[in-house]
C-alpha cells in the first residue's frame, strides 16, 4: 500500500514538473507581446563599446508610429517571425540583462500603458517585454534589431 502511494506521489511530481516545464518554454508570439492598436513609439539607440571596455550610446532615433500605418505593420510583421518564453529570470524578476550588444531597440506604448513596452537588445537573445525579462527563440537578437532599425531608419 505504501508502495503504491509513493509510486502516485512520484508519477504526479513528474507531470507537475513536465507541465511547469511545458508552460515556460512554450513558444510565445514576439508580436503578441505587444498592443499594435495603440500607437507607440519606436527607438533605436546604438552603442559603441570604448577601448576601456565601457559603452557609450549614441543619441538615440525616435519615431512616433501610429496604428494601421506601413511602419506599424512593418514592425509587427518582423516580430511575428520571431518568438520567446519565460526564462528563470521571468520568475525571479530579475530586471538585469547583460550582453546588449551595439544596438538597442525599444518600443513603448503611450503613457498610461506601462505594460506595453518591449526592448530588444543586438547581444542576446533576452529582452524585456511588458517589465519582464524573456528569452528569444534566436541565438541574439542582432538581426531582428538590425531589421527594426531599418523601418526607422531606411538607407
Amino acid at each position: 500500500m505504501a508502495r503504491s502511494v509513493k509510486r502516485v506521489v512520484l508519477v504526479l511530481l513528474a507531470a507537475a514538473i513536465a507541465a511547469f516545464a511545458a508552460w515556460m518554454l512554450w513558444p510565445r508570439s514576439l508580436a503578441g507581446a505587444f498592443d499594435f492598436d495603440q500607437p507607440f513609439t519606436l527607438t533605436v539607440t546604438d552603442l559603441e563599446l570604448q577601448e576601456d571596455g565601457r559603452w557609450t550610446s549614441g543619441e538615440p532615433v525616435s519615431a512616433a508610429v501610429e496604428p494601421g500605418t506601413p511602419a506599424a505593420e512593418a514592425v509587427r510583421a518582423a516580430l511575428e517571425e520571431e518568438s520567446y518564453h519565460l526564462c528563470l529570470s521571468t520568475l525571479t524578476g530579475d530586471p538585469l540583462i547583460d550582453g546588449t550588444g551595439d544596438q538597442i531597440v525599444s518600443l513603448y506604448g503611450s503613457a498610461g500603458q506601462e505594460k506595453n513596452h518591449l526592448t530588444l537588445y543586438a547581444g542576446n537573445s533576452r529582452l524585456n517585454a511588458g517589465g519582464r525579462v524573456v528569452r528569444g527563440y534566436f541565438r541574439d537578437g542582432a538581426a531582428l534589431c538590425g531589421e527594426l532599425a531599418a523601418i526607422l531608419r531606411p538607407e
